[in-house]
């Protein structure tokens, strides 16, 4: 559902103080029907008396043919960013702007168009109005014709790659960052209601549609497509690792797949001496931490066959088995996918970037005793206790409980969303954003508490805005609709 505005009376207001502190973010899904006028709003927080001072994103025909998109504040005059490219009428369209500061305001929309505005301008306090459909109230100008829906305020700035994820349809409420106002905008009711703030909107002449952005919701409200280059990384210094709050294994044994990307670290710190742990399965009662293990991790400087930061995958149950990928992690400052397929227990392979594969072919005894998850260093090991704890910038944590193919492993070397690749089979994915005083599981809801000190990396090593969304097939988001999804209006 979503709801119309006929273009000529048409709008939705909330009454009450909105002094939005900067920086914050606003988005929404736009339907705009043919035949609307020049210029409309379709979203504004202003006063009760004038049209200084605002805050609005508006939609704007284009020739009667096409139209664009803006977002603004304005004091006396405006300070607007509007949308380099046209788009198509009676289609949906997401459209987010960012108010960073008084002199940064920017729109996207579709997650690929972008534009700024860098006019210094700082509306003052004092708005009262929080106007949908219209410009303004005191004067009714500027009716929107078409469709709204999923109107969110975030306190905060999103990164491109969480605009993305919007405009993809990944539900606002898996948006890692605090909600001001979210209303749906249904039409399930006369009136709609912020369901973060509690607010009731007064309706006037907007009607329910069945027609709908499809927005997928996580079942668990946690799920959200994280980065897959980009955005923010963690960066593990000395004694720093990641586990569960509750020792907890999102796979047990063979067969599983383990994928993260990984960066050496940009401060000036010292090549590791000993091998680095990058993913451990492991029994927390172990003394001596690879024992009952599966896990991905790199050489250090001292290897002398493979020298630093050579991939491999261990396996051991009572003895263990390696298998090396057949190149190095470059230290070129990149991230770089390493990629763990535990097949059978005789058969394990590793990967980086998606090749250069490496496999290694003994029988081995399976572990049976693997209750715990880390990231960064052993399970418990009273022998080396800090001795392979990994010193790099790491992001995106997958397992799945299945052996990823060749192709597939390909596609998540390559920068493909993990999450769209095997997705029935994924059992945990972590983005490592650095969001948050932890880092989430967002499959199987695991809270991964951070052991010691560290930092985030927000440097993006490629560009989010171009047009990642035809990594989403039909038969993907059917997948995910049977595993993980449910659709909601």
């Amino acid at each position: 559902m979503s709801r119309y505005f006929n273009g000529s009376s048409a709008y939705m207001y909330w009454d009450g103080a909105w002094d939005i502190a900067l920086p914050f973010t606003v988005s929404i899904w736009v339907k705009p029907e043919t035949g609307m006028a020049t210029d409309t709003g379709i979203w504004n927080t202003t006063t009760s008396t004038s049209l200084n001072n605002i805050y609005n994103i508006d939609c704007n025909s284009v020739g009667g043919t096409a139209v664009s998109f803006g977002c603004a504040s304005r004091t006396t005059a405006w300070a607007q960013a509007i949308s380099t490219e046209t788009h198509a009428f009676d289609t949906w369209h997401h459209v987010c702007a960012r108010y960073i500061s008084s002199t940064m305001r920017n729109i996207t929309v579709d997650g690929t168009d972008y534009a700024e505005n860098t006019t210094s301008n700082s509306p003052a306090a004092g708005r009262s109005q929080f106007n949908i459909g219209v410009l303004r109230r005191n004067t009714l100008v500027e009716y929107f014709k078409g469709r709204l829906a999923h109107l969110v305020v975030y306190n905060g700035a999103l990164d491109d790659n969480e605009i993305v994820m919007l405009s993809q349809g990944i539900s606002p409420l898996s948006i890692n960052i605090p909600l001001l106002f979210y209303s749906p905008t249904l039409g399930r009711d006369t009136n709609d209601i912020d369901t973060v703030g509690a607010k009731t909107f007064t309706n006037v002449n907007a009607t329910n549609d069945p027609d709908e952005p499809r927005i997928i919701v996580s079942k668990n409200r946690r799920f959200f497509i994280p980065q897959t280059y980009g955005g923010s990384a963690i960066e593990l210094h000395g004694d720093a690792y990641l586990e569960p709050s509750t020792p907890s294994a999102p796979v047990t044994a063979v067969p599983c797949t383990m994928s993260i990307w990984v960066r050496n670290p940009s401060d000036g710190s010292s090549p590791p001496l000993n091998d680095k742990i990058l993913m451990n399965l492991h029994d927390k009662d172990q003394a001596l931490g690879y024992n009952q293990c599966m896990q991905m991790e790199y050489t250090g400087s001292g290897n002398v066959t493979y020298g630093l930061g050579r991939p491999f995958a261990f396996y051991r149950g009572s003895s263990g088995a390696s298998a090396y990928a057949t190149a190095s992690i470059p230290q070129d400052g990149k991230f770089h996918n390493v990629c763990a397929v535990f097949e059978t227990a005789a058969l394990r392979h590793c990967y980086m970037d998606g090749a250069n594969k490496g496999s290694e072919a003994t029988s081995k005894t399976a572990p049976t005793l693997i209750d715990n998850l880390r990231i960064g260093r052993y399970g418990p090991n009273s022998r080396w206790p800090n001795a392979d704890n990994c010193t790099a910038e790491l992001t995106n944590a997958t397992i799945w409980n299945v052996a990823l193919t060749d192709a597939e492993v390909a596609m998540v070397g390559s920068g493909i969303n993990p999450l769209t690749i095997r997705p029935t089979a994924i059992v945990f994915h972590s983005p490592l954003n650095g969001r948050g005083p932890t880092e989430q599981d967002i499959v199987g809801s695991l809270t991964l508490v951070k052991r010691d000190v560290f930092s985030v990396d927000a440097q993006s090593p490629i560009n989010l805005r171009k047009k990642i969304k035809t990594w989403y097939s039909t038969s993907v988001i059917a997948t995910l609709y049977n595993r993980f999804f449910i659709f909601m209006s």
